[in-house]
């Protein structure tokens, strides 16, 4: 067989793959700009958390009303959970339904969250500047 007739099998490319490997690694210094909320499209954000022990996380807040059985993430892999929400407007809460092993569900703030309530409170907030410097 010469080299004309090898065909190379094309891989898709995961762009989380690389990020993802160095924040293992102890070495992704900009790992705010992958984990968060981040908007995607116009009032479009990605969602995205670290919970390695979760059997399920969801995400809830003030655009769902709390509710604990909608906007389930998505395993990405190495305990990385993702999921995209539409229609989220600016200063929207929200936190993460995390469920263990046990069953057990807890709500927990966003680590890398733009924005917060002001305390007492501690839910995580979407902030975007649309500010063009």
């Amino acid at each position: 067989m010469g080299w004309k007739e090898l065909k190379i099998k094309e891989t898709e490319v995961n762009p989380n793959d690389f990020p993802i490997y160095i924040f293992h690694l102890g070495k992704n210094y900009r790992a705010q700009e992958f984990f968060g909320a981040h908007e995607v499209g116009k009032e479009e954000f990605v969602f995205r958390v670290w919970a390695p022990h979760a059997s399920s996380v969801r995400v809830v807040g003030d655009f769902n009303g709390w509710d604990k059985t909608r906007n389930y993430m998505n395993n990405i892999g190495y305990g990385v959970w993702e999921t995209e929400i539409s229609d989220l407007k600016n200063y929207t809460s929200y936190k993460y339904a995390i469920e263990g092993g046990d069953g057990n569900v807890v709500l927990k703030s966003d680590p890398y969250a733009h924005h917060f309530e002001t305390a007492p409170s501690n839910a995580s907030k979407i902030y975007f500047d649309n500010y063009k410097w």
